[in-house]
């Protein structure tokens, strides 16, 4: 009875021919899917139950799930019953099979209405398994439906199999919908872009980018056009993830366990390395490695990566090519098997080998960016020394040391592109011999066997060719990640306190013998105290060598604490104890459980924001509280003389305020944080007297700030006079010991200090001081302008969009000409031999097949190709690529060592780091190897000849080629003009991580002491994604290229080979067997062509910054046919007339008028911040200014800007140290090596620094091993100072608070030793406390930019007196 059915149905339903037979659609197209779906479905409902739910219930919810028309899920679930009803009740259907699809296709249908609503409840978006299954079910209903149409008796099963496809194309649409409007929270709603809550299909086809192309395309790209990041995209939700498994894998010692915990690298691994720097020593952190990690090395591994997705593909074409060649050339087909093992010998082999290479060349530019960072942040100090041009050789040096570095890498390039261009070459020459001699065709090689196995041949051959470089780049991704895994497995900062709690037995248990005495016998002493050293040893950063041995005291609570004693003692290190920063050998620094603890260094830190957000930081936002600091703190007229008030920005590490404001700052946001204990150091010496007293009585005097909130006060300083105010004092003896003297034991130590020290002024000179500084209003330093100055602003917004083809003669610019010309007459040739095989081909089946001879040009071709390609190939990278390397950076030094003051000042250093760092990686990298691809590699020259073949194949092609043309053209046009700004965008937005790795590296303590470490890795993981945004949609833009124009090859490909079958006696068998067969690479090539022009295009976005800062950076203009005598100036006479010069428009000198006669021993006096500074920058001609100043009767307008600084010697108030030896440091300037060693050790031996050098090396140690303190590192720039002297015999000296962090010990002992160097010199010396000049000849006093008066102190010549009444009563 049942095979009687079967009959009937079958012999009812009798299919057309060509259809499917309806147990085939029941079983594999109904069955297998539906089942997959119904299988799938628990575990896919478990998965997204766990997540939270994203959205609320909507429009387009219930448009997809029930009630109208459009309710397309329900709809759907009542054909499939009314199919299940049809098949039931009619007989000829009723076959098990046709029943159980039936019943399946309704359980699938609630499958995918449950799945819908679990999907739009708990998915950001629509996921690709139910789209994919949704649209792949709707395909078989239309065949299903057409199957049904075309059997007269199942019209109804048709007519419910297209209503099924109709819902389901609509629910397609309806999941295309974004849904980021329905999102409930609202800060994830504001964080999300279209792309995240965007359906399956519109996300695959990048249709999220249209807003971007359309706007690049019209307008000028910020990265606030662009759309946001994915969650799944941002660091901030990807680096906890990435943090979980990388501490469960600590145990895991390999190499490789980075890799494997890393499965998102970009975000993930500039976050990770972005938290490690916070948990570094502060000396591991300032080496700026992550700089270069995060340029070099992970954008190693992000280029390197695509190659693990490719890989598959080459082996799947390699194998699929290798079946349909078997189909041919039978036996000789396994011939492919030599070159695919070479290819994979030969790129394993020279993988490893490239890793080692490029590993030491990233070390090389890590070592380079470091010290250029260092550099880069004492511009100014350099520039005013007069080293500019040794500091750019020097420079340079580290470019010319990298590159050569890098030679190892380039031969191992050069010789992986070989190797591919050999297997590329060669394997038609093995596969076509082995076939000819093995396989032997009857008739010969004619045309309709040559170019089928021909067009096999390149199946295999690009995958065989790729596949070399392709091991090599994953090869190369090791040492990168090898690199990144080290940093990130560097030893930590670990706090040597212990915060101990009295009330607590607990933790006494887990503490030593020493650690758990009792804070104090007295319990009412032990409430109040707050640290408690007990027999504590401390090392130096980096030796065993102790600064302070078996120290013990004890610190409470409200106290003033002032830490004294010489320099180079152990004050410091002492204060590095109070915060957990020190090196602690033995003993225990216990600390009270939850007190708070402000730091306020003596190199001041700030970030380039604001004033007030420096002071406020991440704390919560006090009104009164901030009124009240910025009061006491002494800043108030400061801010009243910024146009911007405290909305002013500080500019890089603070460069737009004078070093006594950013201290005043520093002391502001210390004392806003309301912290339990504040670390103060040395900061009163760059605080004129009467300044540093208004704070000192503020803040601790008796309704002090300090004092009403009971808050411990510890300052290191020189200054005695804060023994007026101070509770106690910790005196260090230089020996290792400290002394605690109490209140009242202050009158003795004041007159222990007194009989080895020199005292402040007398009171009546302070008082006359602050007659005219307390009428003084403070800053006379231009604030910043709100955003950063870069030249990025000067490029016009066409070049930007349309690019501009004068960035490739600027490039050129760096390109020796005739090896370049050389280089592109070889490319040509190369290119032939590449390309006329095929042409060859067709010669040999037109002229005589039978001739296996013609293997023989094959032979050469290839042999001409490799040989020819290997020596142009060391041409390029090994000669062309290095010098336009070194030549690109000289010229970035160039502008660099020229610009003009006001620009230094408003540039950030990160900003220029990131040129000297990133930029010049990509134009020996990405810019180069484009270039080489676009110009040769199949592309430029290949699509000519390629496109020769295909219209003499079929010279009908012609008709059709202006409209490929156009639309390529128009796709490029399209394309390029987003992607070019998405590329500046890219480079730009790192400028930003650049400078917070940079702030963050300088100010660790800083972050670690208030607690700032976890909002300062927010705001970092904040910038990382902030540069997410146009490096992923720069990646997404170029995917879209890649797919659109292989959509439009295949369809032009189409048309063409369409007509050529169509059109009658177009061309002979050969020609159009070429055609063909050229076509099958010409859509890839034509494709690689645009592809690889808009990668080189976007390669010269490095170009463009360059040329803009090279081209675009103002630059100070040196006087034209001026001659100044060689022994100029001789006498050393300064005289300024009517002089005001100007910072950034405004203002800093007004209308000085005074002389310095040659020999005078001049001491600018005057309030922190009323110019003398600025006088003396003004005196080295970097400001720009009206009136005159004349130096031994030459205008320094007449004199260029260079050998001016040169003639005079500078002391600047920050110490200026490079990276190198203590005899470069001291002699950076002496390119004949003229200064001997004896003078060196001599210089350094009066001022007190030999010994310890010597202990560490002599000259030739680096300076930082050296480990000189503060002070010291003034010492030794005042011996650089006498070298220099010396050396260039100046008449010349200006010293800018050269002794503020020095003793009154040291002090007196350089003033002996410049008393001596600099007695026949003019010396114009800057200091707020002790002078090293005690007797000067002339005082200057200047308030608010103005001369106040110019008093000689030794004679009363009127001439020589010179005074302003008019300024003063101003």
């Amino acid at each position: 009875m049942a095979t009687n059915t079967t009959n009937r149905a079958s012999s009812s339903a009798a299919a057309p021919l060509f259809d499917l037979p309806l147990s085939f659609e029941q079983s594999v197209l109904g069955i297998l899917p539906t089942g997959l779906l119904v299988a799938f479905t628990p575990l896919y409902f478990y998965i997204c139950a766990k997540r939270p739910v994203y959205n609320r219930i909507g429009f387009v919810l219930w448009a997809e799930m029930v009630g109208s028309p459009l309710a397309a899920s329900m709809a759907l679930i009542g054909i499939e019953i009314d199919s299940l009803v049809y098949h039931t009740n009619a007989p000829s259907l009723r076959t098990d099979t046709a029943l159980a699809a039936a019943s399946l296709s309704c359980v699938g249908s609630l499958a995918i209405a449950f799945l819908l609503f679990i999907e739009y409840r708990h998915c950001l978006r629509p996921t690709a398994l139910l789209s994919v299954y949704i649209i792949v079910s709707l395909g078989i209903d239309v065949v299903k439906s057409r199957s049904y149409f075309l059997r007269p008796d199942l019209q109804t099963l048709g007519g419910l199999s297209a209503a099924a496809a109709a819902l389901k194309l609509c629910i397609v649409i309806l999941q295309e919908i974004p849904r980021r409007h329905l999102l409930i929270n609202g800060e994830l709603r504001d964080s999300t872009g279209k792309e995240a809550t965007s359906g399956f299909f519109y996300r695959s086809c990048f249709g999220w980018l249209n807003s971007v192309f359309k706007t690049g395309f019209s307008s000028v790209l910020t990265v606030a056009d662009l759309e946001k990041l994915s969650p799944e995209l941002s660091a901030k939700e990807l680096y906890p993830k990435f943090a979980k498994i990388w501490q469960s894998s600590k145990s895991d010692k390999s190499r490789g366990r980075l890799a494997i915990a890393c499965l998102s690298t970009r975000a993930v691994l500039v976050a990770a390395m972005a938290d490690k720097q916070l948990r570094l020593t502060h000396e591991e952190a300032k080496k700026s490695a992550i700089s270069t990690l995060m340029t070099a090395d992970v954008e190693g591994i992000e280029a390197s990566l695509p190659s693990v997705h490719e890989l598959w593909a080459f082996l799947f074409d390699i194998g699929f090519g290798l079946y349909l060649l078997s189909k041919l050339i039978k036996l000789a087909s396994i011939s492919i098997f030599a070159p695919f093992l070479f290819s994979v010998i030969y790129g394993y082999c020279i993988g490893k080998w490239s890793a080692k290479a490029l590993s030491s060349w990233n070390m090389s530019i890590q070592s380079r960016v470091s010290k250029m960072a260092n550099i880069l942040s004492q511009q100014i100090p350099i520039r005013m020394m007069g080293l500019a041009p040794a500091i750019s050789q020097y420079a340079q040096s580290l470019r010319v040391a990298e590159m050569q570095h890098s030679k190892r890498f380039r031969v191992c390039t050069t010789t992986t592109m070989a190797g591919a261009v050999l297997i590329e070459a060669f394997t038609p020459v093995i596969i076509l011999t082995t076939a000819v001699f093995w396989t032997t065709f009857p008739g010969g090689f004619t045309a309709h066997k040559a170019f089928p196995i021909l067009a096999l041949i390149g199946i295999v051959q690009m995958p065989l060719f790729f596949l070399v470089d392709t091991l090599g780049k994953i090869l190369r991704t090791w040492p990168c990640f090898s690199r990144i895994q080290a940093y990130l497995e560097l030893p930590e900062w670990k706090d040597p306190r212990k915060h101990y709690d009295a009330t607590s037995d607990s933790e006494s248990a887990a503490l030593s013998p020493a650690e758990t005495q009792p804070l104090t016998k007295n319990d009412d002493e032990g409430s109040n105290l707050i640290y408690e050293f007990v027999d504590v040893t401390v090392s130096a950063p980096g030796s065993d060598q102790a600064v302070f041995n078996g120290v013990s005291l004890q610190l409470s609570k409200s106290r003033f604490v002032a830490v004294l004693g010489p320099i180079a003692c152990g004050k410091s290190t002492f204060l590095r104890c109070l915060l957990g920063e020190a090196n602690l050998a033995k003993g225990a620094i216990r600390v009270k459980k939850g007190i708070t603890v402000a730091f306020c260094d003596q190199t001041p830190w700030l970030h380039n924001s604001t004033l007030q957000e420096n002071i406020v930081g991440p704390n919560p936002w006090d009104a009164k509280r901030y009124r009240a600091v910025v009061e006491r703190c002494q800043l108030l007229n400061d801010f009243a003389q910024l146009s911007n008030g405290d909305q002013t920005m500080v500019g890089s590490d603070g460069m737009n305020l004078s070093v006594g404001q950013r201290h005043r700052i520093s002391l502001a946001r210390a004392v806003y944080t309301q912290a339990d204990v504040i670390v103060v150091e040395d900061i009163f010496s760059s605080q004129d007297q009467s300044t540093t007293s208004a704070i000192l009585g503020q803040l601790l005097g008796n309704d002090g700030l300090l004092r009403e909130s009971k808050t411990t006060l510890v300052v290191a300083t020189h200054l005695t006079a804060v023994l007026d105010l101070c509770d106690e004092a910790l005196v260090f003896d230089g020996n290792g010991q400290i002394s605690k003297k109490t209140e009242a034991e202050k009158p003795t130590l004041k007159k222990e200090l007194a009989a080895m020290t020199i005292q402040p002024r007398q009171a009546s000179e302070q008082s006359d001081n602050a007659k005219y500084e307390a009428k003084a209003g403070q800053a006379t330093y231009t604030p910043r302008a709100p955003a950063a100055g870069t030249v990025e602003g000067d490029l016009s917004s066409d070049v930007r969009t349309r690019g501009d083809f004068g960035l490739y003669r600027f490039y050129f610019r760096a390109i020796t000409k005739p090896r370049f010309c050389v280089w592109v007459a070889i490319m040509i040739f190369v290119t032939f031999c590449d390309n006329f095989p095929n042409g060859w081909a067709r010669i040999w089946v037109d002229s005589d097949p039978s001739n296996n001879l013609y293997l023989l040009g094959f032979a050469l071709l290839a042999l001409g190709r490799v040989v020819v390609g290997f020596w142009n190939l060391r041409i390029f990278y090994l000669q062309i690529l290095p010098d336009s390397g070194e030549q690109l950076h000289q010229m970035l030094l160039d502008a660099l060592a020229d610009a003009t003051f006001d620009y230094i000042c408003t540039v950030d250093s990160g900003d220029l780091l990131n040129r000297f760092s990133q930029d010049m990686n990509l134009v020996v990298q990405a810019l180069p190897i484009a270039m080489y691809k676009f110009v040769f590699n199949e592309v430029l020259f290949s699509t000519g000849v390629e496109l020769g073949f295909v219209l003499a194949g079929a010279s009908y092609a012609t008709i059709g080629l202006p409209f490929l043309l156009g639309v390529i053209y128009f796709i490029q046009r399209f394309y390029l003009r987003t992607s070019r700004q998405l590329r500046h965008l890219e480079l730009e937005a790192k400028t930003p991580l650049f400078v917070c790795f940079k702030e963050t590296a300088n100010g660790l303590p800083h972050i670690r002491t208030f607690g700032w470490s976890e909002s300062q890795l927010q705001r970092n993981v904040a910038f990382v994604d902030e540069s997410q945004k146009p490096y992923y949609q720069m990646f997404c833009a170029q995917r879209w290229l890649v797919l659109v124009l292989q959509l439009t090859i295949t369809g032009v490909a189409l048309v063409i080979v369409g007509v050529a079958l169509h059109v009658k006696n177009s061309s002979s068998p050969a020609a159009v067997g070429l055609a063909y067969l050229t076509m099958i690479n010409y859509g890839a090539t034509v494709a690689g062509m645009i592809q690889r022009f808009t990668e080189m295009e976007i390669a010269l976005g490095s170009i463009s910054r360059t040329r803009a800062f090279v081209e675009h950076t103002p630059r100070e203009q040196d006087p034209k046919g001026s001659k100044v005598p060689d022994n100029w100036p001789d006498k050393g006479r300064i005289e300024f007339q009517n002089v005001t010069a100007k910072y950034n428009a405004s203002p800093v000198l007004k209308d000085l008028s005074f002389i310095v006669k040659a020999g005078d021993k001049v001491a600018l006096a005057g309030r922190s911040g009323s110019g003398k500074s600025s006088l003396l920058v003004a005196l080295l001609n970097f400001l720009e200014y009206s009136g005159s100043i004349i130096i031994d009767g030459v205008d320094i307008r007449r004199v260029p800007h260079q050998l001016l600084r040169e003639r005079i010697t500078t002391i600047t108030q920050a110490p200026v140290v490079i990276d190198d030896s203590v005899r470069y440091n001291l002699t950076a300037w002496d390119k004949c090596k003229k200064i001997s060693d004896d003078g060196m050790k001599a210089a350094l031996t009066d001022l007190g620094l030999w010994e310890r050098i010597s202990l560490k090396g002599g000259l030739d140690a680096a300076l930082d091993d050296v480990g000189l303190s503060v002070s010291q590192l003034q010492l030794f720039c005042i011996a650089r100072a006498i070298l220099h002297h010396a050396h260039t015999e100046s008449k010349i000296v200006l010293m800018d608070e050269a002794t503020a962090s020095l003793s009154a010990t040291a002090t007196e002992q350089v003033q002996r030793v410049i008393k001596h160097a600099f007695n026949d010199c003019t010396v114009l010396n800057i200091a707020h406390w002790d002078s090293p000049l005690q007797t000067p000849n002339l005082e200057v006093k200047i308030d608010k930019g103005k001369l106040v008066e110019a008093v000689r102190t030794n004679d009363s010549i009127e001439d020589d007196k010179v005074r302003t009444e008019n300024q003063g009563q101003e």
